[in-house]
């Protein structure tokens, strides 16, 4: 049904009269074609100087005569039927931008029965009837001559109609029907683009937002909705919006064009170009906010034609360059280069057709709205991939400076191991000279011994025997201690399955000479051998800086009666060692800090500050382990966790 009214709606417009108008009740719509019109060029006569005038016939559907400083008289005779008068008729011309309408309605001797004024530039709560066009209701009882006198400063196009009540309502809301789909459109890409400012802060979505909200009052003052329902109360908008608006929109525009394209980096002459293009709308739109509409549409209008061919251009020149998100713009810029050029050559009356070029624009600017949100979509895709690009090879530069710092690391951790563990053998150098003290002078005092006894033929078998079997104990007591010096001073580099009480004897036997002078007092306690695999040599070393640890303390504070209790026992998982001894502790602020690298306790000795982290490191990195320390009520427990033996020790 919708089809065939309109279809039969383009049948009525279709209906071409001349100076006379034959009113009929089954007429609903009747197009004006072909009228009488007369140019004032002063724009001075009254209505009797205009009807002495003779009157040229408009050959087009619609009256055009571009931009003209002329007023321009129109003659209709009507001549209403019997049965028009079950109807009520309206004058319509509906093109919103007129400034000033004068209908002067006379008989038919030309006497003036009634003038009506109308326009654009007339308060919009004068007019006869509260629509975006001008109405002018009409008296059907009698035959009537109507001038209408048209003066504006837009482009001069006088659409004219004869229509009933019924139509023009049936008729408005067809309109409002695409008026809404139309600017639905523009809210819906609007609260879009929107979303997408806030979420990525990006110019090009602000300027963006400013082209569709300086478009969107643009077209609500061209097709006349803007005064009908926002501003027909504010003066400066009614006057001055139109081309404040048009002007603000082609400098937006231009803003956006040169970010979203990177015309400055593909195309600088063009770019140049664009730039004076933009300061000079710029200077028209600042006069437009001032001057009167007639002084800037020229201009105005001229850019509109210009602008978007050398927009298409840009985005063509960006597309080859291989900025493929151009090609959305390409085509939405081509979709209202067509609109706009088409709408501007009607404006300047190079071309007809009014009904059909009126919505051009509106058509191609909405598809070009569309499009451009793709343009713009489609560039936050490619900064994401670029950005994913990046970002993975970031990652994997900062994967192999990890690699390499951690491998840098685990250098100095060597080296810091190496460093303990030579300055450990210097001192268990010391501890062995002063371990072999006492057995050479053992040996010494045998040896006298059994010079004598022989100086003084008072030797026996036995004496012999006797010593025999002391030198031999002392030696194999010197003998153990090269041993485990030897162990530690050239470790294994491979891991290897150990007994964990074995090592905790060598390091006892290493330290048996500070110990004893220290008087610290050391005991194991364990029901039977436990099995760990890893590095023998370096958790050796983490028992010697264990027993060194509590021995500086024991130096350092001169305390009596110091013992070292090692435990072991186990559980499903690991084996757990816990050392134990009565040195008072450590203060409760560092026991967070003990095992940092250089952080000591030692006040009064020169302390390095790397044994306790070294052991740590050795724990949880060679062993796979863990360390921890308490304060019980005697002293400090250090407790060592360690892994089982592993079946499989590849």
């Amino acid at each position: 049904m919708t089809i065939i009214k309109l279809f039969l709606l383009l049948i009525l417009c279709s209906v071409s009269l001349q100076a006379d108008v034959i009113m009929q009740s089954k007429e609903q719509n009747i197009q004006l074609i072909g009228l009488p019109f007369y140019e004032d060029k002063s724009n001075s006569l009254s209505l009797s100087d205009v009807q002495k005038q003779n009157f040229s016939v408009h050959k087009n559907k619609v009256a055009s005569f571009g931009f003209t400083q002329s007023r321009y008289w129109f003659k209709v005779v009507i001549d209403p039927q019997e049965d028009a008068k079950l109807n009520n008729w309206w004058l319509n011309v509906s093109y919103p931008l007129l400034d000033k309408l004068d209908l002067y309605i006379c008989d038919e001797d030309g006497k003036l029965l009634e003038l009506k004024k109308s326009g654009k530039a007339r308060p919009f709560d004068e007019r006869e009837a509260k629509s975006r066009y001008f109405l002018f209701r009409l008296d059907t009882s009698k035959k009537q001559v109507l001038y209408l006198s048209v003066n504006t400063d837009s482009s001069m196009q006088v659409p004219m109609s004869i229509q009933t009540s019924q139509s023009l309502i049936s008729t408005d809301q067809y309109l409002l029907v695409l008026a809404g789909l139309y600017y639905g459109i523009f809210i819906l890409i609007f609260f879009y683009n929107l979303s997408s400012l806030l979420y990525t802060r990006k110019k090009n979505y602000l300027l963006y937002l400013l082209f569709i909200s300086s478009f969107g009052l643009y077209q609500l003052s061209l097709d006349g909705l803007g005064i009908r329902f926002l501003w027909s109360d504010w003066d400066w908008m009614v006057t001055h919006g139109n081309g404040t608006m048009m002007g603000f929109m082609i400098l937006v525009v231009i803003l956006f064009s040169r970010d979203f394209l990177k015309i400055k980096e593909f195309a600088p002459v063009l770019d140049k170009i664009l730039l004076f293009f933009a300061f000079f709308m710029s200077i028209v739109m600042i006069n437009a906010i001032f001057r009167p509409y007639g002084d800037v549409i020229l201009f105005l209008a001229g850019a509109s034609i210009v602008l978007p061919p050398l927009l298409v251009l840009a985005g063509i020149i960006s597309y080859r360059k291989k900025f493929y998100p151009a090609r959305f713009y390409i085509l939405g810029w081509g979709f209202f280069l067509g609109g706009s050029i088409l709408f501007a050559m009607n404006k300047f009356a190079f071309i007809e057709g009014y009904t059909f070029l009126s919505y051009a624009q509106q058509v191609g600017s909405a598809l070009e709205m569309i499009f451009l949100s793709w343009a713009l979509a489609d560039l936050q895709k490619q900064s994401e991939r670029e950005y994913l690009q990046k970002l993975s090879g970031l990652n994997t530069f900062l994967e192999e400076k990890v690699q390499t710092s951690i491998e840098q690391l685990r250098k100095n951790d060597q080296v810091l191991i190496e460093k303990s563990r030579l300055a450990a053998m210097g001192e268990m150098i010391e501890q062995i000279a002063h371990q072999w003290r006492q057995p050479l002078n053992s040996l010494a005092l045998i040896n006298q011994n059994l010079y004598f006894k022989v100086q003084l033929s008072n030797y026996t078998a036995n004496d012999c025997i006797e010593a025999h079997d002391k030198i031999n104990d002392q030696l194999q007591y010197m003998s153990q201690t090269i041993d485990d010096f030897r162990d530690f001073s050239q470790p294994h580099k491979d891991k290897e399955s150990f007994i964990i009480e074995e090592v905790i004897q060598s390091a006892l036997n290493l330290s048996e000479g500070s110990l004893k002078y220290a008087k610290i007092k050391t005991h194991q306690f364990s029901s039977h051998q436990h099995e760990i695999y890893g590095m023998r040599h370096e958790m050796m070393q983490v028992f010697m800086n264990m027993i060194k640890n509590v021995q500086d303390i024991v130096l350092a504070h001169k305390y009596k009666d110091i013992w070292i209790k090692f435990f072991v026992e186990e559980d499903l998982d690991n084996i757990k060692i816990l050392i134990k001894d009565n040195a008072g502790g450590i203060e409760e602020e560092k026991v967070e800090k003990i095992f940092e690298p250089y952080f000591s306790t030692k006040k009064q000795l020169e302390g390095t500050g790397i044994g306790l982290y070294m052991s740590k490191e050795i724990i949880e990195k060679s062993m796979l382990g863990s360390i921890s320390v308490t304060n019980q009520e005697e002293g400090a427990v250090f407790s060592i966790l360690l892994p089982k033996v592993r079946e499989d020790k590849s």
